[in-house]
Order: structure tokens, then sequence, then C-alpha cells
């Protein structure tokens, strides 16, 4: 008769095979990094992760992680962490094949007796795919300023916050000549699809839509001008909008004689801008 296996004979064969997925599932230690919690999203994974530092922050993937993924996030931790300026709150990465994404919140960025944490509403976005790029908006005087290009350091960085905050329109000239048309086509668009889509009825986001549109329709009247965003006189724009509303068909030689007859100034180039930015009148 067979004699039956010793009991602790059997836990030393289990035993190594029950830490095998635990060292497949953190390679994070390769690099110094550990493992916390991680929790799913449908079909995505997300690591709450500690830095040999002990900086927190969270990495969501889809597929197994890669070495190379690993490798990307750790020289990316490497920048952040030795700013100097930028102080961080938070820090999220999205791998996405070869691309990482990292969503940083900041706790200030105070730069040329400035912070510029609250002019960044949606915080600052950088990808890593090859280079390490950035890529997020600047909020100064109602307009969202795009601030983009490939990372060179952190006073590069904030040399171009400062240039965006300190002349918006000049900033924008320079750099994004497209970003008026092509933002105003975007939410023109979403607006389109609110009412398609019957998402009128929530009211927040169609006012947040409404007030950005109308943001960007007045930088796009100043840039076209070459005027800072409070250069002109608000009475011209109102007066244009009130007369065109009270009748859809008044041609702007008409408009020109109310404003004139209002007081409020206006070249026959100024009331077709409005009108073009508008109402779409070509």
């Amino acid at each position: 008769m067979k004699k039956p296996d010793n009991p602790m004979r059997v836990l030393f064969l289990i035993l190594p095979l029950l830490l095998l997925p635990l060292a497949a599932d953190t390679p994070w230690s390769n690099w110094g990094f550990s493992l916390g919690a991680t929790r799913t999203e449908g079909d995505l994974t997300i690591d709450r992760v500690t830095s040999p530092s002990g900086a927190e922050f969270e990495v969501t993937h889809r597929l197994d992680l890669q070495s190379g993924d690993i490798d990307r996030i750790n020289q990316m931790q490497a920048i952040f962490g030795k700013w100097s300026l930028i102080k961080l709150r938070g820090v999220a990465y999205m791998v996405d094949g070869v691309k990482v994404d990292a969503s940083l919140t900041p706790e200030s960025i105070v730069y040329s007796n400035t912070d510029f944490k609250d002019k960044l509403p949606a915080g600052i976005a950088f990808s890593y795919i090859g280079a390490l790029a950035f890529d997020f908006r600047l909020l100064q005087s109602n307009m969202f300023v795009r601030i983009q290009g490939v990372y060179n350091g952190e006073e590069a960085l904030l040399k171009k916050l400062d240039e965006a905050a300190a002349n918006p329109l000049l900033y924008v000239r320079k750099n994004d000549a497209n970003y008026f048309g092509d933002r105003l086509t975007r939410l023109e668009n979403e607006m389109m699809e609110m009412v398609v889509e019957m998402r009128s009825n929530n009211l927040a986001a169609h006012a947040a839509l409404l007030a950005e549109l109308e943001a960007t329709r007045r930088g796009a009247f100043a840039y076209a001008l070459s005027a800072s965003p409070k250069a002109y006189d608000a009475k011209l724009i109102a007066g244009v909008l009130a007369a065109r509303k009270a009748d859809p068909k008044l041609p702007l030689k008409d408009i020109a004689e109310k404003l004139r007859k209002d007081g409020v100034k206006a070249s026959d180039k100024e009331i077709a801008l409005v009108l073009a930015l508008w109402f779409n009148d070509k």
C-alpha cells in the first residue's frame, strides 16, 4: 500500500506555485517602485504605485504592462520629481500601446510672481512616444490658450506659460494660428450634438458650453482686429447682436446706421466680423 504524502512536503511544493503570479504581477520592484492597491473598471486595470521617494501615483492600462512601459513612467517620474517651481498634488498615467500619457494636478506653479495653478483648470498633460511632449490649455482673459511642444526643461515650460499669460493673443498668433477656427468648429459641433441628442436638459453643461463658445468668439474677434480682448467697445458686439436678432434680414448698412444713432462707433469690417462669428454670415 502506497504511503500518503507528507502534508508539509505537499505545502512546500505548492507554495512556490502560489507565489509565481505575485512575482509576475509586480514588475514595479525592478525599478524600485512598490505596487499598492489594484482595481478594475471595465476592461481597465488601475494600479496605485509608490515611488522610491514616497510619491504616489496611479497607472491605468488595458493590457499587461511591459518593462518598456514602466521604464517610460520611471523616466517621467524622474523628470517631474526634479521640478523646483512646479509643485504637484497628483499624477496619473495612462498606458495605451507604446504611448504613455501623464495627467498632472498642480499644487502650485509660482513663476514671475504669478501662481499659474488656477489658470490651468484641467492641469498639465504630457505624453511620451519617443520624446516627452506637453499639450494642455491655459485660461487667461476668458481665452483658452493651447500650450504645446517638446519638453525642454522646467524653465522653458514656465517661460511659455508666462508668455501666454502676458499676451494671449500674441502667443496664439505666434504659436497656433488655427486655434480660433478649430475651436469654434468644435464648439459649434458640440452644441449641435447637444441639441440633436436632446442633451440640452443638462442645463449646467449647456450653460458651460455656451460660455466657452461666447468667450472663443470674442477672442477671435479681438484676434482678427489685432486687439486685446478688452480693447474694443463691448457695446459694438451687443448692438450688432441685438439688431440682427430683432431683424434676421437686416443688412449690414442698416445695422451700421442703427449703431451710429445709438452713439456706437463701428466700421463695416467690425460689423461684418461680428456677423460672421455669431451668425456665420459670409
